[in-house]
């Protein structure tokens, strides 16, 4: 990762109707300010596949946030930043910005992002307990849907990003596990990309 996460700035997108419904803290990119998001797995589950399921049998289909549970809730003085790679470094005020903030992420993170583009955002998550750096599995643009694209909870380890990662990846929402050092990536739910009407 260099200093320009999304270099080639095609990252564009707008919003359509293409909901999910999951009530979850949601750190966005406006800033430091936390929002409750809306998101509705199960429609968007109806939506992406042809074939009509329960409800039941739709959450089961995808990560929970409480099947990925934080071990617990660090609320000790926070260590120092460690800025080692170029990214880190690049990064460093946005870093050690986070790093001041309480954990709102896995128990012990701070998860952070910022633009990267129009509509691309990425960001990484700073242990307020060992002040280790790591960075978001991509960045992440272009959703078309309603809805933040990062959505996370202080009690979970698990991450959920809506739209295309790297300007790539099946348009659709992603779940990743964290491990402590890396985000793993679980599965991918593809939802059909409509392009906005003017």
């Amino acid at each position: 990762m260099g200093g320009d996460p999304c270099p080639t700035k095609h990252c564009t997108g707008r919003g359509i109707d293409a909901p999910l419904m999951l009530g979850v803290r949601a750190y966005t990119h406006t800033g430091y300010e936390m929002k409750t998001a809306l998101l509705g797995i199960t429609m968007l589950l109806a939506i992406a596949t042809s074939s009509p399921t329960t409800a039941a049998q739709q959450k089961s289909s995808v990560p929970q946030f409480e099947q990925y549970p934080a071990t617990s809730v660090y609320t000790g003085k926070p260590a120092q930043i460690i800025l080692v790679t170029e990214a880190e470094r690049t990064f460093r005020t946005r870093l050690r910005n986070a790093a001041k903030q309480s954990a709102n992420f896995a128990g012990e993170y701070v998860l952070t992002t910022w633009g990267c583009g129009t509509s691309c955002i990425t960001g990484a998550v700073v242990s307020l307990k060992t002040g280790v750096v790591t960075f978001l599995p991509g960045t992440i643009c272009c959703w078309y849907g309603k809805g933040e694209r990062l959505h996370f909870r202080l009690n979970s380890r698990l991450l959920v990003t809506a739209g295309v990662m790297n300007e790539e990846s099946e348009h659709g929402v992603h779940f990743y596990e964290f491990t402590g050092d890396e985000f793993k990536h679980l599965k991918t739910v593809p939802v059909k990309r409509v392009e906005p009407q003017y």
